[in-house]
């Protein structure tokens, strides 16, 4: 994968979406979309999990205009997703804001479930998942387990917010739930390994047991 024509890639698609250029403060999963969509391995089936905003799913459909996103996230009506992420204030218009985004490509398909019901599509669905949802327990390993299930051989799943060291963690934002459970994988053959790459690049983000987080990668 390539850095440098991948970001200039990024940065017209970003500068339309949402009126800046990719800097080392932003995600880096954006980036590694962009770097596997100029690469021999682009995918035909995409899945997000956890849908919020709807800009990753955009950004998605951008890059991949050929392939079929689908992106999931709890029904509006549940409780807890209109509670998390500061959302319960401005409700109704960051629904709005959302659907009217997504709304704008013909290749997502929005999905409003609980993740935990992933069991309704078959195995070897996708070729590239984005895990994004809950990021503690139960949820986060229940995930994991299904999109493994999912991908298809040679594809990508993509774990965000992998943290090594808390001194408090929670269901929904801050867990070392996704560590944990990428080393059980690993030591029952689940997956043959995953990697770590630092999820935003900028100092301010990488103090070292403080907030330093990481995206999950395996390539199956």
């Amino acid at each position: 994968l390539t850095r440098r024509g991948s970001i200039k890639k990024l940065d017209t698609i970003l500068e339309e979406l949402i009126g800046k250029k990719f800097n080392i403060s932003d995600s880096e999963h954006w980036l590694f979309f962009s770097s596997l969509s100029k690469s021999k391995h682009v995918p035909s089936k995409i899945l997000e999990i956890g849908t919020a905003d709807g800009i990753t799913a955009a950004i998605l459909a951008s890059l991949f205009p050929e392939s079929e996103i689908v992106t999931i996230d709890l029904p509006k009506e549940n409780e807890k997703f209109r509670s998390s992420y500061n959302r319960a204030g401005s409700f109704n218009q960051y629904v709005y804001r959302r659907d009217t985004l997504i709304t704008k490509f013909n290749n997502i398909s929005f999905v409003p479930i609980n993740s935990v019901n992933l069991n309704n599509w078959s195995d070897k669905s996708f070729d590239l998942i984005w895990v994004d949802g809950a990021h503690g327990y139960p949820v986060l390993p229940l995930d994991l387990y299904n999109s493994c299930r999912l991908i298809k051989e040679n594809g990508f799943v993509i774990v965000d917010d992998v943290f090594i060291n808390l001194r408090k963690t929670d269901e929904m934002y801050r867990s070392t739930a996704a560590i944990q459970t990428l080393k059980l994988f690993q030591e029952t053959g689940l997956i043959k390994n995953y990697k770590l790459i630092r999820k935003r690049l900028a100092l301010k983000y990488n103090f070292k047991n403080l907030n330093e987080k990481f995206l999950g990668v395996i390539n199956f």
